[in-house]
């Protein structure tokens, strides 16, 4: 995977269990030569392409020293009998493959168990650093593409013998996107600088992702606004970047959860 030889999935979220591993209800039941996995997934990107899967389940029976759930290595749907995926369109984000997995027995070996039982939750999350600090970047990104068009357009569309970027109400919002982007810009910088001095820390990429997600939201609809009814075309990109940026707030814990992460933090709770 790490030489891009190979597509990896992690299929952690449940219908019923997402920013709450312990409420995980995929079950790995220890066999004679190795495991069978029952479950349901949710929100699984790759997973209809991935060569490996990173399944996160209850190991039964559960050892008396372990707690919480394991992580299991279950190859593609086509190699894994009992493995199904049934992709699900979404609003936006339409260029990655996403959707719900189900797991009805599907047998893998006893070396498929990742790390030792009871370690899912802290292999699960190991590397959230890193994924909300991607999340954040991608909403910067978003919202800096977002903002370079709404600049453009201000500085060219003219009304009534002047560019709309003359008017004080199109400069509030001009002021206002710029804003909220640097301050999600220099957050997740600084989050990914930590990172790559292993130093990350959970409150540095909470606030990395919130705010990337926020000013990707924020600044995508105010581009609408300075663009008007052309805006709204789906022969503009803006329109595109409106429907991406949703999604941001939703995964990898809402901005409800990174607002609770960033508080607990500060708060040493």
């Amino acid at each position: 995977m790490a030489s891009g030889e190979a597509v990896g999935a992690m299929l952690l979220t449940e219908p019923d269990a997402g920013s709450s591993p312990s409420q995980l209800s995929t079950v790995a039941e220890a066999t004679d030569d190795g495991y069978r996995l029952s479950g349901e997934k949710a929100f699984g990107t790759n997973a209809g392409v991935a060569d490996v899967h990173l399944v996160v389940a209850r190991r039964r029976p559960q050892p008396e020293d372990s707690h919480g759930v394991s992580v299991f290595l279950v190859p593609s749907v086509d190699e894994a009998p009992g493995f199904d995926f049934e992709r699900i369109e979404y609003m936006g984000m339409r260029g990655h493959v996403t959707g719900d997995s189900t797991l009805d027995d599907v047998s893998v070996p006893a070396d498929a168990l990742l790390g030792e039982v009871g370690q899912g939750f802290r292999i699960a999350m190991g590397t959230i650093d890193m994924a909300r600090t991607g999340l954040g970047a991608i909403g910067t990104g978003l919202a800096r593409g977002a903002f370079d068009l709404a600049v453009d357009y201000a500085s060219a569309r003219e009304q009534g013998g002047s560019a709309i970027g003359e008017y004080q109400a199109v400069q509030v919002i001009v002021a206002d996107m710029y804003s909220q982007l640097e301050s999600a810009r220099h957050l997740v910088y600084s989050s990914a600088n930590r990172i790559a001095e292993d130093a990350s820390e959970t409150r540095a990429s909470s606030a990395a992702k919130l705010a990337g997600s926020e000013a990707a939201e924020f600044v995508t609809r105010n581009a609408i606004q300075v663009y008007g009814g052309k805006g709204y075309r789906t022969d503009e990109p803006l329109e595109r970047y409106f429907r991406d940026a949703k999604i941001l707030s939703l995964i990898g814990g809402t901005s409800e959860i990174q607002r609770t992460t960033v508080a607990r933090e500060t708060l040493d709770l």
